[in-house]
């Protein structure tokens, strides 16, 4: 039986208010959805503090060594390669050492081959042997003590050349260690002050030192 065109009309009309609401709904959850999912900076800020929060102890350990590699204050990069010799065993930490024997700064140049020697880096004899022609005596040091806890000879070498003056060809060598140990700063850096230090002639101290040198001065 056929339906009266009124009562489908109707029946049509109901339908469309019904559905009304709803369309109205899911058109606007459709528009508002991404301004939902977006993050905003605040967000994003909040998401990195919480993963910061989260991350394991040796990652947080990692990440605030590599701030400190590359701080613009040579200090604080010569305090954190300097850290780096308490990770003997790391390639990483080896790797970058070496990257600081290259540094601008001597203080720098003075941790990285400092360091080396403490994690007892043998792979990177080649490096300190390299830091012996460093313009800085304090490098220079650090180097051949580092040497010498690789057991290497050369650090030996080196220290014999400092305190006699015999290998004339490293010309100025003697002078500058003089020049050194008349610099306080530079002498707190070599141990001096404390009669200790990675001199391997503890206490030698800057009379005897000097009394050593003094046909060099």
């Amino acid at each position: 039986m056929a339906i009266p065109s009124g009562i489908v009309q109707k029946r049509t009309c109901v339908r469309i208010r019904t559905l009304g609401p709803v369309i109205f709904l899911g058109a606007q959850a459709v528009i508002l959805a991404p301004s939902r999912t977006r993050p905003t900076e605040q967000t994003k800020q909040a998401s990195n503090d919480s993963a910061r929060r989260a991350e394991a102890p040796a990652e947080k350990a990692w990440r605030i060594l590599h701030e400190g590699l590359e701080d613009a204050n040579s200090e604080r990069r010569a305090r954190a390669v300097h850290a780096l010799g308490l990770l003997a065993g790391s390639a990483g930490a080896e790797k970058a050492a070496v990257q600081g024997l290259q540094d601008e700064k001597p203080n720098v140049r003075l941790a990285a081959a400092t360091a080396l020697g403490s994690m007892h880096a043998e792979r990177s004899a080649g490096h300190l042997e390299e830091a012996l022609g460093d313009t800085e005596p304090s490098v220079v040091l650090a180097a051949a003590n580092s040497l010498l806890l690789l057991h290497d000879d050369v650090g030996y070498d080196t220290y014999f050349e400092v305190l006699t003056g015999e290998k004339r060809a490293s010309k100025g060598l003697i002078k500058e260690q003089l020049d050194t140990l008349k610099d306080k700063k530079k002498m707190a850096e070599l141990g001096f002050e404390q009669g200790i230090g990675f001199i391997p002639f503890a206490g030698i101290g800057y009379e005897v030192f000097k009394t050593v040198t003094k046909d060099d001065s």
